[in-house]
């Protein structure tokens, strides 16, 4: 796909000129959205039918993985393995894709004392917290998708002879980087993207985690584009009225 054609050049004029990223930030996300929406509409282009065969790709992709108990990760040599792999998908799966989807099994895959930071500066602190802005972001979301794309892990404060490749380490952790995707459909009301469009929408995210024990998440640094999020809602607004 030619990536460059997700954030054309500006057209030149005052309509459709959309401003630097930071300051639209400042400004508010739903702001750029629309502006970035608009832009596009001008000039006949449409994201959410650029992103079609993504959509399609982490649809066929997507597992239906449930695990009502904490998988543990027992390979510490840095290889994305069917421990590492399990983990994320089980994790994305529960929490995030509508199959199984269940906030309540937050506390099985994240420590009660968790430090998350989250895309647009939002720092939350414990489970509670997390568990708030997930279903938030979720919210007014239907037929969630997720593909794991991508995972690999390395050992962190790795103590010689406290582990091996099938015996977690008691008094280590594992960091976990992983680039997933999502798709869904925007059709109930949501405090984040608005009333209601009917959109289909896609997420390119990347999350950092720091797996202590082999069980359980206690920091957590996760970021996608939330503006391309609310510039696909808006851009479908436009084309659907």
């Amino acid at each position: 796909m030619d990536w460059g054609a997700y954030y054309p050049p500006p057209t030149g004029t005052t309509a459709t000129v959309v401003g630097n990223v930071s300051a639209m930030l400042d400004v508010g996300c739903g702001f750029g959205g629309k502006s970035q929406a608009l832009a596009d509409f001008e000039r006949g282009w449409s994201l959410v039918e650029f992103l079609a065969p993504e959509r399609n790709r982490v649809k066929n992709n997507r597992k239906g993985i449930y695990s009502a108990s904490p998988p543990r990760i027992c390979n510490w040599n840095g290889a994305a393995d069917a421990d590492t792999t399990y983990f994320a998908q089980a994790l994305l799966g529960c929490l995030w894709q509508n199959i199984h989807q269940d906030v309540s099994l937050l506390g099985i895959f994240y420590d009660t004392r968790v430090t998350a930071h989250l895309p647009r500066g939002r720092d939350v602190y414990g489970t509670l917290e997390l568990t708030e802005f997930l279903s938030m972001y979720t919210m007014g979301l239907s037929e969630i998708a997720i593909s794991v794309d991508h995972v690999a892990c390395i050992p962190y404060l790795w103590e010689p002879g406290t582990g091996s490749a099938s015996t977690p380490r008691e008094n280590g952790a594992v960091d976990l980087a992983v680039r997933w995707t999502m798709t869904a459909k925007h059709t109930g009301d949501s405090d984040l993207l608005g009333p209601a469009s009917g959109a289909p929408v896609y997420l390119l995210a990347g999350s950092h985690w720091r797996v202590v024990r082999g069980t359980r998440i206690r920091e957590e640094w996760t970021v996608w584009d939330e503006i391309a999020l609310l510039r696909q809602v808006e851009s479908y607004r436009l084309t659907h009225p």
